[in-house]
């Protein structure tokens, strides 16, 4: 998994979307750190958290 942000078709309808980014520049430890898209600032420093590459899913693979 690369950073990437979750997407959607209608944003209005996703006001939850998070983005996903690498715990390290090289992506070598296997963790994510997810904050709001929509986040700016501080916000970014307070509204986030981090999961281990294993523990993330695809939610439509895992429906």
């Amino acid at each position: 998994m690369s950073s990437s942000q979750a997407s959607g078709t209608d944003e209005a309808m996703r006001p939850h979307t998070l983005e996903a980014i690498p715990a390290d520049a090289d992506d070598a430890c296997g963790e994510y750190t997810f904050v709001p898209r929509d986040a700016e600032g501080d916000e970014r420093l307070t509204r986030w958290l981090t999961a281990e590459e294993d523990a993330i899913v695809d939610l439509s693979e895992w429906r």
